[in-house]
């Protein structure tokens, strides 16, 4: 399962990589099971600043993904600003 990577600390997604960050979800890298729990592991030693979200539940597979990114992107980033109003 691959997963995207959202940095609360950024208000953005983790790019390809590593390679910095992106508001833009079509631009979002996409990262295995194992690196994704090691990222967040290591972004949140002291607070809470990454999140995982598995792909397929964003609907994102590389088939679709430019297709469908500019309305989920839209879609996730209202979600998760809710849920970032709702949880500072």
């Amino acid at each position: 399962m691959l997963f995207v990577i959202w940095s609360i600390e950024h208000d953005a997604w983790w790019r390809p990589h590593r390679w910095g960050y992106t508001t833009e979800l079509s631009e979002a890298g996409l990262y295995s099971a194992v690196e994704s729990a090691a990222i967040v592991a290591q972004a949140n030693q002291v607070a809470f600043h990454e999140c995982r979200i598995p792909a397929v539940s964003l609907g994102l597979t590389m088939a679709i993904r430019a297709i469908a990114a500019p309305e989920l992107d839209e879609r996730i980033w209202t979600i998760l600003q809710d849920w970032k109003t709702t949880h500072e």
